[in-house]
């Protein structure tokens, strides 16, 4: 299949780089479509479709950020989705689109990828698009909107064909204000179509708009705000988003500790007011082992908020589950009801001087984690993306993260100390 794969690429790259070798405009762009036709053929000649050929550009794409592929990996997405992806008279799509997507007819039902389109797409409003043949890649204000009339359309499309990223990439068009004008009502009817899908960051926008509209609307209509909000973040959370694990950790931790002489049983027992202020404002009731079990999911993708909120969890002694174990049973089995069904418990509560250096090594953690993102962008791949922040913002952490280290090497003394004294 590799051999396959790379056989395909090779040929393909080679068909699609000869174009730009012609000098005269009119012969690059029919040599273009003859090509289209070649790479096309070749494809089908070898028992492959036009989703392999998506997936050929995409893969090519994701193996390297080297921009010279981008052109190739563009006119491999117009291929595979088989028609005319501007849509307008010939005489009207501007040079860089026409370029791209004017060889094809949708007619053929046997060649046609609407995923492609929703790609070619991305790289369009992503400024990833090749230049024209004549090298003026500037658009007109109404060549621009129909182009961006048309790229909606495509994600339409692909979203109506099950492609949960296209509606959620329509939905934050319409919040970005870049291509179109502000609109949150339609924003959240894309959303709402990617939730349909199960689409775990269509889910997680749902989450955050209705936190947004809980904070400026009517208190009657607050609390239903909330429910939703969280409702949609557990939803992503369930299904492995990292933003959302957090975020559900985040409503379900009481927000304003009591003071460490209180036992944690004080915060079921006797702080009423203060759960009751947490539930109006988060929409939720307050449950720190649950709040913690959250925040280990999401550090266990080495999500630093997640990470630094476990760790001042461990120092304050909360989430420590020692009220929920039954006798004779094995604390590490996931219970199976109750409100901590499916959750794996530790075999046994950690003691303190256990909860302060497993702290620690989370603190450290983050620090080595800023060290490594120094000279890393953001991105899926790591580097700043991993703290949710900007790097200003990540450098903070790393800051608090290296105080606390201090702080806790301190409080481990002493526990060991009292520990040598004996009772």
């Amino acid at each position: 299949m590799r051999q396959q794969f790379d056989a395909r690429l090779k040929k393909s790259s080679n068909c699609l780089r000869s174009a730009p070798d012609i000098k005269l405009k009119e012969a690059k762009i029919r040599q273009q479509s003859e090509v289209d036709e070649i790479v096309k053929g070749d494809f089908q000649s070898n028992g492959l479709t036009a989703q392999d050929l998506r997936r050929l550009g995409t893969s090519l794409l994701l193996c390297s950020n080297d921009p010279r592929r981008q052109p190739i990996a563009f006119r491999l997405f117009a291929i595979a989705y088989g028609g005319h992806l501007i849509g307008l008279d010939a005489s009207q799509a501007p040079d860089s689109v026409k370029f791209a997507a004017d060889s094809q007819s949708k007619g053929d039902s046997a060649w046609c990828d609407d995923d492609a389109g929703y790609s070619w797409a991305g790289m369009v409003l992503s400024n990833a698009a090749p230049p024209p043949p004549d090298g003026n890649g500037s658009m007109d204000k109404s060549t621009k909107e129909q182009v961006i009339s048309r790229i909606i359309g495509l994600w339409k499309e692909a979203g109506s064909s099950g492609v949960g990223d296209a509606w959620f990439e329509l939905g934050n068009l319409y919040l970005s204000e870049k291509h179109v004008p502000k609109d949150e009502d339609l924003a959240y009817e894309h959303f709402q179509e990617g939730a349909k899908l199960s689409h775990p960051p269509s889910h997680c926008a749902l989450g955050v708009l209705h936190s947004l509209r809980a904070n400026i609307t009517n208190q009657s209509e607050k609390r239903e705000h909330l429910e939703k909000s969280f409702h949609h973040f557990l939803q992503a959370a369930q299904k492995g988003d990292v933003q959302s694990m957090y975020n559900v950790g985040v409503s379900y931790l009481l927000q304003a500790p009591p003071e460490p002489r209180f036992p944690p049983s004080y915060v079921k027992q006797s702080s009423v007011s203060l759960r009751e202020r947490h539930l109006e404002g988060w929409g939720v009731e307050p449950d720190d082992i649950l709040a913690r079990s959250w925040f280990e999911k999401a550090a266990a993708r080495n999500f630093a908020p997640a990470i630094m909120n476990l760790a001042g969890m461990l120092v304050e002694g909360r989430g420590n589950p020692e009220a929920v174990f039954v006798e004779g049973t094995d604390g590490a089995t996931p219970q199976k009801d109750g409100p901590y069904a499916g959750i794996n418990l530790p075999g046994r509560p950690l003691t303190r001087i256990e909860s302060l250096r497993l702290s620690m090594a989370l603190y450290a953690k983050i620090v080595a984690m800023g060290s490594a993102s120094s000279s890393i962008p953001g991105g899926s791949r790591g580097g700043l993306a991993a703290f949710g922040v900007d790097r200003e913002g990540a450098e903070e952490m790393v800051k608090v993260a290296r105080r606390e280290m201090d702080r806790i090497e301190k409080m481990v003394e002493n526990e060991e100390k009292l520990a040598r004294a004996g009772p």
